[in-house]
């Protein structure tokens, strides 16, 4: 085991070009082998133990980085579908038929691809609980605080990280108070 990793610094050390490749010969002249004992044994059977889950994990993380990757391409092509779409019934069915989880939309919604009245259009397309995970979405903090009255946020004055978000705000404006009262209550038992 100390002789491999003395074996990796020195390779490391060549490499990194810190000290001359005839300088080795000296380095691994004085590694002295290690006597195998039941000790060794036992510390290098948990050692491959400990690379075999250590390659586990590795391998999870490069699959799941694969997978982000994969989908990350996919909503740029998505996003550049909607971006270069002028018709907002078409960018609707774009992300209705293309866009699966909430995490892909807000990402969509946050790149700003609607103009003015198109947000109006966009929330229309939405079943009431979709629109009371936007809900959620925007006033988590307030939700988590304190006793959550909905129509109560919507009109209290404050500045918001993104335009869909402001967008949603002046949408729930102006709907009817049943349709806020539901989406209230679809908010509090998410």
């Amino acid at each position: 085991m100390k002789r491999k990793l003395i074996s990796y610094i020195c390779l490391v050390a060549i490499f990194m070009e810190t000290i001359p490749v005839n300088a080795l010969s000296n380095i691994t002249s004085e590694i002295v082998p290690i006597e195998s004992s039941e000790e060794t044994k036992s510390e290098e059977e948990s050692t491959e133990q400990k690379d075999e889950k250590t390659e586990e994990k590795e391998d999870k993380q490069k699959e799941e980085s694969k997978s982000k990757l994969e989908d990350n391409v996919f909503n740029m092509y998505i996003l550049d579908k909607i971006e270069n779409e002028n018709n907002i019934n078409k960018k609707v069915d774009i992300i209705k038929s293309n866009i699966n989880s909430f995490d892909d939309f807000c990402d969509i919604l946050k790149s700003d691809c609607f103009y003015n009245e198109e947000y109006k259009i966009l929330f229309d397309s939405l079943e009431d609980i979709e629109l009371a995970l936007l809900g959620k979405f925007i006033f988590f903090e307030e939700i988590e605080m304190s006793r959550f009255n909905f129509l109560n946020e919507i009109f209290k004055e404050r500045q918001y990280d993104y335009i869909w978000q402001e967008s949603y705000i002046e949408y729930m404006k102006n709907q009817v108070i049943n349709k806020i009262n539901n989406i209230q209550n679809y908010i509090m038992s998410l």
